[in-house]
């Protein structure tokens, strides 16, 4: 007996059947089978019928498909954009036609300059009793012109105790910077006075002329014709004092001290005083004396002032007390020599000033001047 008798016979493949079994062994096309809708999907039974939870929503993109593209597209754009502007102001930078540029081609380096400037980073030192930029640039390595820089210093300001200022996190910034000269205002500083007219032409001037005026004194060497600064016979400002800081292009004189307040300050030779009072670009309480010949000294952070305008001066004569007014961190004396109304390296009519000698002056001294 067959081990299938008894069994149901299976019915035989209707046409339908056949064109499905044809659809699944060959690339015949499928048949005309129902529709999805037409199915009847029932969801699984859950565990906890109560705990269901149904987000209703279309299942489309919120987001329109013009504006995915848009912004696809938009990305690219501003990539290659930015690409371009980068690449022609290199090119502009570098290239031979460069002089001849145009106002337009100017805006778009300044708009080129705008997009990829970084910012400096820095930073933020409290300066202490002693301090004075070049300390300060020492300590952290860096150059003091980048302390004038970043901090938008003039030349020749100093720092004063308690003062903020920033330090560029790097070495080389600022390195071939020069700071722009203080300002002038006539009506803050006041009137500077010599050879009977007045000048409000500059800061913290000492503006000598070749005389002093009828009976006036002068140095003895201002009367050579022509007149040489080396040859003055300037006597030290400050009596034991050290000399602690030498003359460059940011710092318009030397600093000399004993380290101590109220210590006497000394003419340097004979003159007359052209300013006594007040400077509000960092010289603090200060003294200008005219010597004639162009040549003029200023004493400068004094504690307190002992003459006053237009006062004859003998050389060795107690101008004032040696002080911290002003910007500076400790008590010392701003000395500076003026030839010709510019600033000059003091150690020019000196053989040695505060202990301190030296046979190379900052930028050289001045060749004598023959009177007008």
């Amino acid at each position: 007996m067959s081990p299938l008798a008894g069994q149901p016979k299976s019915p035989e493949p209707g046409q339908d059947d056949l064109k499905l079994i044809q659809y699944h062994t060959s690339n015949a096309a499928p048949p005309n089978l129902p529709t999805p809708e037409a199915y009847n999907f029932s969801r699984p039974e859950l565990e906890d019928p109560e705990n269901l939870v149904i987000i209703l929503g279309s299942g489309k993109p919120k987001t329109h498909i013009f504006f995915r593209s848009f912004r696809r597209r938009f990305s690219g754009y501003l990539t290659a954009a930015l690409v371009f502007v980068l690449l022609v102001g290199y090119l502009t930078q570098y290239s031979p036609i460069a002089p001849s540029l145009t106002t337009q081609t100017s805006m778009f380096r300044a708009l080129l300059a705008a997009v990829a400037y970084t910012p400096p980073q820095y930073i933020v030192y409290t300066v202490v009793s002693g301090d004075t930029i070049e300390s300060i640039a020492k300590k952290y390595g860096v150059s003091p012109n980048g302390i004038y820089k970043i901090n938008n210093f003039y030349s020749g300001q100093e720092v004063t105790i308690g003062e903020k200022i920033k330090i560029s996190a790097n070495p080389s910034y600022g390195v071939g910077y020069v700071a722009p000269p203080q300002p002038f205002s006539g009506s803050e500083q006041g009137t500077i006075l010599t050879n009977n007219f007045e000048t409000t032409s500059c800061m913290f001037c000492a503006v000598a002329g070749w005389t002093n005026g009828p009976g006036r004194p002068c140095a003895p060497e201002s009367s050579q014709n022509p007149v040489d600064i080396t040859q003055f016979s300037f006597i030290s400002p400050e009596k034991n004092g050290t000399f602690v800081r030498g003359f460059t292009w940011y710092h318009n004189g030397v600093d000399i001290t004993t380290g101590f307040n109220d210590d006497p300050i000394f003419a340097a030779q004979a003159g007359v005083v052209i300013f006594a009072g007040w400077d509000p670009y960092g010289g603090g309480l200060s003294v200008k004396i005219s010597h004639c010949g162009g040549v003029a000294t200023s004493y400068s952070h004094l504690s307190a002032i002992m003459v006053h305008m237009n006062e004859n001066i003998t050389q060795g004569q107690v101008v004032g007390l040696q002080g911290m007014t002003g910007n500076a961190t400790g008590p010392h004396l701003h000395f500076m020599v003026w030839f010709a109304n510019i600033p000059i390296d003091p150690l020019c009519a000196y053989t040695s000033l505060g202990g301190y000698s030296s046979q190379s002056h900052y930028g050289g001294c001045p060749a004598p001047k023959s009177q007008p």
